[in-house]
């Protein structure tokens, strides 16, 4: 699943927490196809416990779906 941020701060901030909560993330450019943001996504797997940290710490995120 890719996620992606209206803002930078916001993409840099969610990275950092995944990883501190011992979550694998790749950072990635936003695919042309997505129009979102800030142009960063971050690919992750488990969406369920990443929707909660996230959620928790009030970051706001779009989740869209690798093709």
């Amino acid at each position: 699943m890719l996620i992606s941020f209206n803002s930078t701060s916001h993409a840099i901030r969610a990275e950092r927490m995944l990883i501190e909560n011992g979550i694998n993330v790749t950072v990635m450019p936003i695919p042309a196809k997505i129009r979102a943001g800030c142009g960063i996504a971050l690919n992750i797997d488990d969406i369920k416990t990443v929707k909660t940290i996230l959620n928790e710490a009030q970051i706001e995120f779009e989740v869209h779906k690798n093709d």
